[in-house]
């Protein structure tokens, strides 16, 4: 189970094709979550995905948040409504929260008004590979994910200078059950600042392969940059 009143966490992201190395790293360098990015798999098969989450379950003791992402936010799965809802109904019995973009929120309610029966935590997100928008447009996503059920607004974006690094970070003031992540040079700064003024998530790879989002930390990294920082490391 993910209890958000723990936070903040660590999230430690799987990629699939290389899983006995991430759960060979992850064992020795343990997140407070993982998260399993189906969509990084070559071929998308729900069985090769089911065996895949009892494989991370059956081996490490964490929360396990599952991601299909959309090829509409940088992701790979290129599939349609009804087959993404149809891969996520499969898999909520094997995880603890799922991730859906939040443009596809409605798209997907009933995915969503499922999780939550199961009391699976749900995180509507929404990234911009580009730049960080203006406060009152964030305003609107942020608001607009907790209408359509989440339990957690992930915003992540490309923080070009460090005014928009500060920006993100103020989001975090404005509201609770917030992950707010910055990418480049200026939003790894956001890494270590936005948990220490409430964000829940924060993202880390492993080094077992190169970040695929720029500005993340390895896991490693990222609990010794929050110990130096005062941040509590479960």
């Amino acid at each position: 189970m993910l209890n958000i009143n723990k936070s903040p966490f660590i999230v430690g992201v799987i990629n699939p094709k290389i899983i006995d190395d991430e759960l060979n790293y992850i064992q020795k360098n343990q997140p407070d979550v993982v998260e399993y990015r189906a969509d990084l798999n070559d071929v998308i098969n729900v069985d090769i995905i089911k065996s895949h989450l009892k494989k991370i379950s059956a081996e490490l003791p964490l929360p396990l948040l599952f991601t299909l992402r959309d090829k509409c936010e940088g992701g790979n799965f290129y599939g349609t409504d009804e087959q993404r809802n149809k891969i996520y109904s499969e898999i909520l019995d094997l995880v603890d929260a799922i991730d859906i973009e939040s443009s596809l929120a409605e798209a997907s309610n009933n995915v969503i008004k499922t999780a939550h029966s199961k009391n699976i935590k749900v995180v509507l997100s929404y990234h911009n590979f580009e730049k960080t928008p203006e406060c009152s447009s964030l305003y609107k996503i942020i608001d607009k994910c907790f209408d359509r059920g989440a339990d957690i607004a992930k915003i992540a974006t490309m923080c070009k200078t460090e005014k928009e690094a500060e920006q993100l970070i103020s989001l975090t003031v404005k509201y609770n059950n917030i992950a707010t992540v910055g990418m480049g040079k200026y939003g790894r700064l956001t890494r270590i600042s936005a948990p220490a003024s409430g964000s829940i998530l924060t993202y880390a790879f492993t080094d077992s392969k190169e970040s695929p989002v720029p500005g993340q930390f390895t896991i490693e990294e990222l609990k010794s940059e929050w110990k130096s920082a005062g941040i509590k490391v479960n």
